[in-house]
């Protein structure tokens, strides 16, 4: 497995920490959600980056897995699920298991947006997490920009958003300050 190195490991965790941080910036937005959903959510909200927070992560993920549980269509319950699995990732760093702790979070996201496809924080996430990724690990620029012109559409004041449109344009080698084909969008530098 030379084609993941400590150091590919290592930027694969960091993928996950910068989707986090985007989650962190957004999620505030979330939508009707039962209590141990959103109880989940504010646990992964609280816990720092810079500070070992395992016991809160681990409940978050607990009372997620709860919610999930009581309600397999709560958007956020999954979103609470990807969001603490994503710190306790970043938290644990770089080591093998990351490759499946990857996939159950992509899990989560993907079952986040089959429930709500226009939840702007889940389609934000998703597309950070796309443009961080390797293409061998499920990278994609050109779905990452897709999916961050539906939140933009869906908010045009969507910071994080046009954030993330810009670096899914220039991953793909296209002008950033080229027509986006959003209005407004096109017309600011």
């Amino acid at each position: 497995m030379g084609a993941l190195s400590g150091t590919r490991m290592t930027r694969i965790t960091a993928t996950l920490c910068a989707t986090v941080v985007v989650m962190i910036t957004v999620t505030h937005s979330v939508r009707a959600e039962g209590p141990l959903a959103r109880a989940a959510l504010d646990l992964c909200l609280a816990a720092l980056p810079a500070v070992n927070h395992g016991e809160a992560l681990a409940r978050g993920i607990a009372l997620a897995e709860q919610a999930v549980a009581a309600d397999e269509t709560d958007a956020t319950a999954h979103l609470a699920l990807f969001c603490n699995l994503g710190r306790q990732m970043q938290m644990r760093g770089a080591r093998w298991s990351t490759l499946v702790e990857l996939r159950r979070v992509r899990r989560e996201i993907d079952r986040t947006l089959d429930i709500e496809p226009n939840h702007i924080d889940a389609l934000v996430a998703k597309a950070a997490l796309l443009l961080e990724l390797p293409g061998l690990l499920g990278g994609d620029a050109q779905e990452a920009e897709r999916l961050v012109r539906r939140a933009v559409e869906l908010d045009p004041n969507h910071l994080p958003a046009r954030q993330y449109l810009t670096r899914a344009l220039e991953a793909q080698g296209k002008r950033a300050d080229a027509p986006t084909g959003l209005g407004a969008l096109d017309h600011e530098s």
